[in-house]
Order: C-alpha cells, then structure tokens, then sequence
C-alpha cells in the first residue's frame, strides 16, 4: 500500500537507500532493505577503526572503538550493563549455586561476554563480522560466526537465562525472526535485555545513525514488537545519549521476559 512516506535520501558506501517512514507507528527503516553481503563488509575491521583511520567518517557511520582509551571506555560501559541486570533481579547464579548461562548477539569485540563472565556468567556469542570473532576468540570467549536463524536451527531450545541483544534490533533486517529465535532460546519465565536508540514519534532519525541502522524505533513502537513476540516488558529507563557535534539521540535500555 502507500502508508509510507520516503523522508530522504542516503548515500552508503556508494549505494542510494532511502529513509522511509511507516505513516501508522511512526517507525522509520532503510529503503530498500540491504542485503547480507553488503552487512557482512559493512562491520568489518575500519567499522570499528573509524575513529583513527577516518575521524571526519565519525558522524555518518562506525564506532569509537581503536584506542586505549576507547577499550577502557566501553569496558567500563558494560561493567555497568552486567550491574544492571543484577538491579533488573537477574543473577549470574542459580539458587543452587549454578552458574547461569547467557547468549550475547552482536557483542563486537566481546566487551560484555567479559564483564559477565567475571561476574560468573558461563557465556556464548554470536557476531557475524568475522573479524570481531578473532578478536573475541583472541580473549578466549566462545563466540560463533553467524546470526540468530542459523544459530537458533542448531542449538537446543530452552538453553538460556539471558539474551542480551545490545545496539542490535535497529541492524538487524528482519526483527520478528530474530526475536522468535531468541523466544525459543530461553528458558522459561527467563529473560531479554536491549539498547537501542530512541526517538520521538515526530523526530526523524539524525544522520549519524540513519546511515548503518535499518530500523529507527519510538518507545511504543519498541515495546510494542516485543509484546507481539512474546515478551513481557517489565523494565526500562534511559541509557545514555547518542552525540555527534550537534545531534543528540537518546538510548533506551528494554528489559522483558518470556511469557
């Protein structure tokens, strides 16, 4: 049908998208949708460089993330993601002393696969850029090189007290699969965490992070798609903002559980 609207265009790595909003929910996503082999390339290693190889490339796409001071910065970040989930009620270990067992999807470099095993997590995780997998094979973490369908077809259902999903559902190009995987990974009664940006129902997405996100969420709208798949949201609060020399975005960290 015509419930859309194409806001503006975008240029990615020399191909034309369009950011196109849905007149009902108010949610915005990248038109037409990528493909998997222009994802993979997309997080690849001068993804994560970009601060030092491309600093002027900061404000339209790629992460913090090849200094010292950057490591120390986002390890600190998900100390502080572990610690929130023990305010969530959610402990590393069972009532007879077992360690719990959490699945971390799109984790980069591994920063809160570590944070959570010191705090005496057992961990998986899933990346689809391989180059992040040898970094966080390097640190010695089990980490698998795919995504969420093919992992889901080969793991035993019901094997996870935690999935945390951080910075994700906005990259991911088709949402509801991922989350049916991820419903049907957990045990039961147990529990999803995410991040992802916010925006208001009358904002558009600002440039720094409409280029490499293909879904842009309000709050409703979020919560909403997690209701529709299974999950019962129980927390959320404001984490942080998003900062690019005059744009500001606001992060939302979700927490939900499977009903």
């Amino acid at each position: 049908g015509n419930n859309y609207r194409n806001v503006k265009p975008l240029i990615i790595n020399g191909h034309k998208f369009y950011l196109t909003q849905c007149k009902d929910d108010k949610i915005f996503w990248l038109n037409p949708q990528p493909g998997e082999t222009f994802i993979k390339s997309l997080y690849s290693e001068p993804y994560y460089n970009v601060g030092v190889d491309h600093p002027q490339l900061l404000s339209q796409i790629g992460l913090r993330d090849a200094t010292e001071e950057n490591y120390a910065y986002r390890s600190n970040i998900a100390k502080k993601q572990v610690d929130e989930w023990i305010s969530a009620g959610i402990e590393p270990y069972t009532q007879s002393n077992e360690r719990k067992k959490l699945l971390e999807v799109g984790g980069g470099r591994g920063y809160v696969q570590i944070a959570a095993r010191e705090r005496g997590w057992k961990t998986v995780g899933l990346e689809i850029s391989d180059y992040c997998v040898q970094e966080c094979r390097k640190k010695g973490l089990e980490v698998f090189l795919m995504g969420l369908p093919q992992f889901g077809q080969g793991y035993p259902p019901e094997s996870f007290d935690l999935i945390a999903m951080y910075d994700l559902i906005e990259h991911l190009p088709n949402p509801r699969d991922d989350l049916k995987v991820v419903r049907n990974l957990l045990k039961r009664g147990c529990y999803l965490t995410t991040r992802i940006p916010i925006f208001s129902e009358d904002e558009t997405p600002r440039l720094h992070i409409a280029g490499h996100h293909l879904w842009h969420f309000n709050q409703s709208s979020l919560e909403k798609l997690l209701e529709q798949e299974g999950f019962e949201v129980f927390k959320s609060f404001e984490s942080g903002i998003l900062e690019f020399e005059e744009e500001r975005t606001q992060n939302m960290t979700v927490f939900a559980r499977k009903i």
